[in-house]
């Protein structure tokens, strides 16, 4: 009769396990994914460098490059907030939902296991200025 009950309990102990496990999330699998583009264009721009800010504690940080189509895409995540922001030589650095560069981007949330999609960045040339002073 004992031995019975240590089975039983066992067992019952092995199913909430096992259910505790399914229910368990990785807290690290969220991903975002988006491309940079030219404002004026709506080209792809390729090599920009975009930088990822948790805004959790620590504050952390993740950087990729835009690949030929002007693709990015981060993972494995924590859930939190975030900003963005993207730059390449030739154009003024811009946060993700800013119009122009001046502009105070969007932070955004992530929840665990999200995966946030079609984040675009639009960059805007930087100005210069050329001549021959007389």
């Amino acid at each position: 009769m004992q031995a019975e009950r240590y089975i039983a309990t066992a067992w019952r102990l092995s199913l909430v396990f096992a259910a505790a496990l399914a229910c368990a999330q990785d807290p690290r699998t969220a991903s975002i994914s988006g491309r940079v583009l030219d404002k004026d264009t709506n080209q792809p721009i390729r090599k920009a460098v975009v930088t990822l800010s948790w805004l959790g504690t620590p504050r952390s940080w993740a950087m990729e490059q835009t690949d030929r189509d002007g693709q990015f895409r981060f993972t494995e995540l924590p859930a939190g907030r975030y900003e963005m922001r993207a730059n390449r030589p030739g154009y003024a650095s811009v946060a993700y939902g800013a119009e122009r560069p001046t502009q105070t981007g969007e932070i955004f949330n992530l929840a665990v296991g999200e995966a946030k999609t079609g984040l675009d960045i639009r960059l805007v040339h930087a100005g210069a200025i050329a001549g021959t002073v007389v």
